[in-house]
């Protein structure tokens, strides 16, 4: 990694509400994504001004460099546990800049909260999201409620 792909992470704010939209409807994002479901402008921001003002929600964005880069999504779950959605956006996939961002995200989160455990739901069929969580320090568990065609990774405090 070069000093130009050096890799950070900040919260998300209002400003950030189109960027993220366009993110969320790009066809690369969504074919890897959970709901594969693109999102209209009004939904999304609705969605992101209840996410900001959340308290059981963290967003931040991620940039290499000087380039916003990617997302990465925190819900309270359980008691103990936090779910982690990431993307990168296409053309920062496959530099293992996603560990990276995993890695440090889930710091933030474990500093943030006081949950023992982070939980990341993956489709099967996403070989190279699974690849980053295990590489970032998650392994397989059975978790509860774990959507059908994903498997639950788990990272613990």
């Amino acid at each position: 990694m070069t000093a130009a792909e050096t890799v950070t992470l900040r919260r998300a704010a209002a400003a950030d509400a189109d960027l993220v939209f366009a993110w969320r409807n790009d066809p690369f994002v969504l074919a890897r994504g959970s709901t594969q479901r693109s999102v209209g402008a009004e939904e999304h921001r609705a969605w992101f001004a209840a996410s900001l003002a959340s308290a059981a929600r963290q967003l931040w964005i991620a940039s290499v460099g000087a380039a916003p880069a990617g997302l990465v999504r925190f819900d309270r779950g359980p008691a103990d546990a936090a779910v982690i959605s990431v993307y990168l956006i296409e053309r920062y996939c496959g530099r293992g800049l996603g560990v990276i961002v995993i890695k440090e995200a889930s710091r933030l989160a474990f500093a943030a909260w006081p949950v023992e455990k982070i939980v990341a739901f993956v489709r099967t069929d996403n070989d190279g999201a699974r690849r980053a969580f295990l590489r970032a320090g998650f392994a397989p568990e059975s978790v509860e409620n774990t959507p059908d065609a994903h498997a639950a990774l788990v990272l613990r405090r």
